[in-house]
Formats: C-alpha cells, sequence, structure tokens
C-alpha cells in the first residue's frame, strides 16, 4: 500500500513528496521564478526612493532674493550650488524692470510691490541676468559651483575682498521671504532689507541689530556673530519670522591674529549705525583696540589713539568695546572719554565675538596692521605717543611684501 506524505508551498503546490519511500523532488519552477521577480521588484523600488531621496530633484527649492531698482542689484552677485533647486525670488525697489537671461531660460517682469518667482537650476557656469529697462551695464551675476561655502544666496563679491558677502530679505504683510538664512560666522556680510507695503520694525534677536524699514526703500546693515542661531522677525507682526544660521569656521578660516597672519575680517555697525568691516581699509594702516568702559588703562589710551586719528587721518583706528553696550557707554562714560571717541570708529563687541576671534583675554590689547591687513604687532598694555609712533614706523618699514621681516612685539 503506498503512502504520500509532503509540504505544501506557498502557493498551495505539492513541492515535495514521497510514496512508497522512494523520494521524488517536484519543484514548480513558476512558483520559484514569481518569488524571485517579487524580491528583485522590492529592491529595484527600494533603490529607486532611496535614489530619490538623496537627488537634487527631490529637495524643497531654496528661496534666494535679489532687489532691483535703478541702481542695480542687491545683491549684485549670487553664489549658487550646481545642479540644486533653487526659486528666485525678484522684487522691485522702484518701477518695473525686464530680466532677461538667455543662457538661463529667463524672461520675466517685476514691478514695485510685486515678488515675482522663477525656478532655477543650472549647472557649474557663470551667467548674467540683464536688466533689459534699467541702467546700462546692470546685471546680476551668478556664480555657479559644485559646491558653495555658506549660504546659497550669499555673495563672493567679484569687486574684491572690501566688500562683505551680501544677501537681501523682502518684508511685507504676508511675511519675511527667505524665512531661513544659512551663512558663514567667519565671513562678514551685509543684509540688504526691502519692504513691499509698510513701514516696519526689523529685530535680529542675539545679534543687537534692530532696522527701520521704509516701503520701497532698500535698508542695509552689516550683521555678524559668534556660530549660533539667530531669530529675525518683524516686530508687531506675529507670524513673520526667520531663522538666520551662522555656521563654525571651517579648519584654519580666519581664526586667531598671530602676528604675521592676515588679520580675521569682520563686519559690524559702529556706534554711530555705520556699516564697518575691516577690509575697507585695505591700502591704509589699521589700529584695533580692545578695551573696555570699565578699564581705567583702557580709557587712558584713548585719548593718546584719539590725538593720533586726529593728526594722522590716514590711519584708520577701531576701538572695540569688549563685553560693553551701548547703553553702558553712553551712560557710564566721563564726559571726556565719550569725546575721545569721536575720531575713532567705534564698535561694540557685546559677546566677546570679536574679542575670542583674535585672541583676547586680558585688556587692554592693541593690534597694528600693515596696509595689506597683516598683522605686524600685537601689544597688551598701556600705550604711549611715542609707542605708537614706534608701531607705525615699523609697520612702515616692514611693508607688505612676502618674505620680508616681520616685526614683533
Amino acid at each position: 500500500m503506498s503512502t504520500l506524505t509532503g509540504v505544501t508551498g506557498t502557493d498551495g503546490r505539492l513541492v515535495e513528496s514521497q510514496v512508497g519511500g522512494r523520494g521524488v523532488r517536484a519543484v514548480t519552477e513558476r512558483g520559484v521564478t514569481l518569488a524571485i521577480l517579487a524580491t528583485l521588484l522590492v529592491a529595484a523600488v527600494t533603490l529607486g526612493l532611496w535614489r530619490q531621496a538623496r537627488s537634487p530633484y527631490a529637495q524643497a527649492p531654496v528661496p534666494v532674493v535679489v532687489i532691483v531698482g535703478p541702481e542695480g542689484f542687491f545683491p549684485r552677485t549670487l553664489r549658487l550650488q550646481a545642479d540644486r533647486p533653487y526659486e528666485l525670488v525678484v522684487a522691485s525697489r522702484q518701477g518695473a524692470h525686464w530680466l532677461r537671461s538667455p543662457a538661463l531660460g529667463l524672461d520675466l517682469v517685476a514691478a514695485q510691490g510685486i515678488v515675482v518667482r522663477a525656478p532655477l537650476r543650472v549647472g557649474p557656469g557663470e551667467y548674467r541676468v540683464a536688466d533689459a529697462s534699467g541702467p546700462s551695464g546692470a546685471s546680476l551675476r551668478l556664480l555657479v559651483r559644485p559646491d558653495v561655502l555658506g549660504s546659497p544666496g550669499s555673495q563672493a563679491s567679484p569687486e574684491g575682498p572690501a566688500t562683505p558677502l551680501e544677501v537681501a530679505l523682502v518684508a511685507s504683510r504676508e511675511g519675511l521671504i527667505p524665512q531661513r538664512l544659512t551663512l558663514p560666522a567667519h565671513l562678514p556680510f551685509v543684509l540688504g532689507v526691502l519692504s513691499l507695503d509698510q513701514g516696519w520694525i526689523l529685530g535680529v534677536e542675539g545679534a543687537g541689530l534692530t532696522l527701520e524699514l521704509r516701503p520701497h526703500e532698500l535698508v542695509t546693515a552689516p550683521l555678524s556673530g559668534p556660530p549660533g542661531h539667530y531669530r529675525y522677525s518683524l516686530l508687531g507682526h506675529g507670524q513673520a519670522a526667520g531663522e538666520l544660521e551662522l555656521l563654525p569656521s571651517p579648519a584654519g578660516a580666519g581664526e586667531g591674529a598671530a602676528v604675521g597672519q592676515v588679520a580675521p575680517d569682520f563686519a559690524v555697525p559702529d556706534l554711530r549705525r555705520q556699516p564697518l568691516w575691516l577690509a575697507q581699509f585695505r591700502g591704509h594702516p589699521v589700529i584695533l583696540y580692545f578695551w573696555a568702559s570699565w578699564c581705567v588703562p583702557c580709557r587712558e589710551n584713548l585719548f593718546h589713539l584719539a590725538d593720533l586719528a586726529s593728526r594722522q587721518p590716514d590711519v584708520r583706528v577701531v576701538a572695540i568695546a569688549t563685553g560693553d553696550s551701548p547703553t553702558r557707554l553712553q551712560r557710564w562714560l566721563p564726559p571726556e572719554v565719550a569725546r575721545a571717541l569721536t575720531p575713532l570708529r567705534a564698535v561694540v563687541d557685546g559677546r566677546r565675538w570679536l574679542a575670542r576671534r583674535y585672541g583676547v583675554e586680558q585688556l587692554p590689547v592693541t593690534f597694528v596692521l600693515d596696509d595689506g591687513g597683516t598683522v605686524r604687532v600685537r601689544y597688551e598694555g598701556a600705550l604711549t605717543p611715542e609707542m605708537l609712533q614706534r608701531f607705525l614706523r615699523g609697520v612702515a618699514d616692514t611693508g607688505t611684501s612676502p618674505g620680508r621681516a616681520q616685526r614683533k612685539t
């Protein structure tokens, strides 16, 4: 008598049987083939989804704001990352502007009070967007690279190191565009803001910056600070806010101020609320003086520096109040010390960010830079007029030619 035992497959077919003790294996080729195809299909779909998630096409477009007016573009140059999707946001400060770029396939009209948007995604190269209805020769420059330092919308000035990075915001009842900015903390930049409809107050928490905006007027201000996250918002507008992230400096980028090295650049507003960035002083000797209102020897040095600045206008003197605030300087400085600041470019380093960048731990500290921005003297302690003249003569003798001796004090 025959016996029948077996194992049933997932498709209900008998895949192995034993009849009368004699083993016979029957493999159903169709079931195995379908199982293999199903496995390959799942793997292909999974791989496709993974690649799509990593693809630049799957990324949300990054808004990049450009403000155009009779005087040209702000920013003048955009640095973009190749093969990354962007949304070009154009706002006119005054009148209508016809923007064209055959290479980018761009052809749009920006009118006052209206935001115009256009998708933008290009490969590496240099491109121009012309204002066909604006001043002769006015154009926006796009530098597209495989990798870009800082914010995709930041500017690396083609005019030279004396111009900081430029980045633009647009404010209106609708809110702020963009709502997120990412910039390198070790480079100076200028923030430009345009209000499309009414007066606003823009504040940047943690950076000590407040801007009064007027309708259709571009307001600019230098902005810098230590790496971290900052919040910018329109005061009185609960929904209009954004986040500014300042990225830490890459290794070896602008940190430290040793004698013989180029001084780290920075951009800050001075006490008169005028933009000040270090690179604008190229071509002139520069004295950077770190002091504080509570430091009596520091205040004494200010008189000598003020006298030097009045007698030698070619020398740029920047007095950096470390750990202070504008309010404290106004309230607590003796009148004669406040007058000594008048011929100087005075700035406040309330969070000691500049002090950390320059390695300043004790006050006062004086740095003397040559006309190329290289540190030639670092001195800690009280100053005299004779000492300052000796420092400047040494800088003049050293010069900026590569390979020459560097004076250390």
